[in-house]
């Protein structure tokens, strides 16, 4: 990841930004900080944190896993593992950003409906949005699938 992220500074316009969705992970019992390191890779390689968003995915449209029916077979403490129904959304930028060097025709195409902006409380640290799940027998079998809704809000706010 720090070569990713080294690779982007070198690509990336001053001024613009880095949006990374991910959440830390648990693998064979063991619980790996993904945000923390993320965010300490991408300081480090000289990019100002922005903000995170937490992505809040439905209740009710994950069933229970292995991970969480554990208690179920164990009901004691130090058994509990519950369902992650949260990602991070990590956002970084490159320098500063420069409005005045933005012709206004441009800035007029790329006004953020307020509206919109209100009535999906794209203001608030925590968006709640259904997830999508990878297909089978697709490309994108196996790879951790995200709703059009997540870069649609970032590329319009950003």
């Amino acid at each position: 990841m720090r070569k990713v992220a080294r690779e982007i500074k070198r690509v990336l316009e001053e001024g613009r930004i880095v949006c990374i969705v991910c959440d830390d992970t648990l693998i064979n019992g063991v619980k790996y900080p993904v945000v923390a390191d993320l965010t300490k890779i991408y300081v480090e390689e000289g990019f100002s944190y922005r903000d995170k968003i937490i992505w809040i995915k439905p209740e009710g449209y994950i069933r229970i896993s292995r991970r969480s029916g554990v208690i179920l077979q164990h009901p004691y403490p130090m058994y509990f593992y519950p369902d992650n129904i949260q990602e991070s959304i990590l956002i970084f930028q490159k320098g500063k950003f420069n409005y005045k060097e933005i012709p206004q025709d441009i800035k007029e195409l790329s006004k953020i409906d307020t509206d919109e902006y209100q009535r999906e409380k794209w203001y608030l640290t925590t968006w709640e949005i259904t997830n999508v799940l990878p297909l089978k027998n697709r490309p994108e079998e196996g790879i951790a699938a995200f709703p059009e809704e997540i870069p649609y809000r970032l590329i319009k706010w950003q």
